[in-house]
């Protein structure tokens, strides 16, 4: 009589019973970390396109043009002559989107920085644009130094909120995270 290798049935039954209780058990543990992770890369994603776009001004010499567009949208777009030539449009990861959720203090103390209040979500001098010039500062569409803050949270989750500063003169960007009241800096 020959042996067979291999499982039976009841074997790979006990199996597969087994692998859906570790997962149906990890799932509730393992949601709110990729939940934490959409958060955490929107952040990324705003300060990603918006130091790119710094950096291309610098090293093409031309002018760069980012546009936030609520909900989610950053559009990049260099000058070239008179027109403007888009770079690259990304979308925040998840569902994350520009916006101030209910209860995030409105007074300058609280703000990621007291020098701004809370207007909008994008709360840059021309609100949704910022032009990058091949110095590496900020400007508004008049010409002025453009400083101000974005801010990004999930649809009614506090916990959730998130600001990136912009320091026009110097065209830096600080990250900052609402935490039981206060704005701080990761």
């Amino acid at each position: 009589m020959r042996n067979k290798a291999g499982f039976s049935l009841i074997e790979l039954m006990i199996t597969v019973m087994f692998l859906v209780i570790v997962a149906s058990v990890s799932i509730p543990y393992i949601t709110p970390v990729l939940r934490a992770r959409d958060v955490d890369m929107a952040v990324r994603t705003v300060v990603w396109e918006m130091g790119r776009a710094r950096q291309l001004s610098v090293d093409r010499r031309r002018d760069i043009r980012v546009t936030l567009a609520t909900p989610r949208s950053i559009t990049t777009a260099q000058r070239v002559s008179a027109a403007w030539t888009q770079v690259s449009q990304v979308e925040l990861p998840g569902d994350m989107e520009f916006r101030i959720e209910q209860g995030v203090s409105k007074g300058p103390p609280k703000t990621p920085s007291s020098d701004y209040g809370i207007l909008d979500p994008i709360n840059l001098c021309d609100q949704h644009l910022v032009y990058f010039l091949p110095d590496g500062s900020a400007i508004e569409g008049s010409g002025q130094i453009c400083s101000g803050v974005v801010y990004l949270a999930r649809a009614n989750e506090l916990e959730t909120s998130r600001a990136v500063t912009l320091f026009g003169s110097t065209g830096k960007m600080k990250r900052w995270r609402y935490v039981e009241g206060l704005w701080e800096s990761p």
